[in-house]
């Protein structure tokens, strides 16, 4: 199930695109975009260029579904892959909100946003999911 997870991170940032919400900040970068002002990007920032921060995650969400696909196809303990994904999408939306926009309400703490705490706390919990597997599973063959 845990590669799935990244194709629908894909899937669904290509619509948050398409309506003009989870925009980014504005930027001077080539890759920066200027939406509709009857989107809320561009209600927000009218005829200015602002991060595709949906583009990004649609490409991270790839990248995730990629790598979980390749690592499935060897044999992994039960919870590995799971933790896994929950690796690489904490690191993933932890970097990517810093080029996304936030009301000054969602940042809370040392100029993090409050989706960037729970990326943190998904990090960590994904490097316990991995290491605890690995562990159990080295336990059970000493058992066997």
């Amino acid at each position: 199930v845990a590669p799935s997870i990244g194709l629908g991170i894909m899937i669904t940032r290509i619509g948050c695109f398409l309506s003009g919400c989870c925009f980014g900040k504005p930027t001077g970068c080539p890759l920066g975009m200027a939406f509709p002002e009857n989107a809320p990007a561009g209600y927000t920032f009218p005829g200015v260029s602002v991060h595709p921060t949906q583009l990004y995650a649609s490409g991270y969400g790839l990248v995730i579904f990629t790598t979980l696909i390749l690592i499935d196809r060897r044999k992994h303990p039960p919870g590995f892959l799971f933790g896994f994904l929950c690796v690489l999408y904490g690191i993933a939306r932890f970097l990517i909100d810093f080029a996304r926009y936030y009301e000054e309400s969602a940042i809370v703490a040392g100029g993090l946003t409050d989706n960037q705490l729970i990326s943190i706390a998904l990090l960590l919990f994904g490097i316990f999911m991995v290491r605890f597997s690995v562990i159990r599973s080295r336990k059970e063959l000493k058992q066997q």
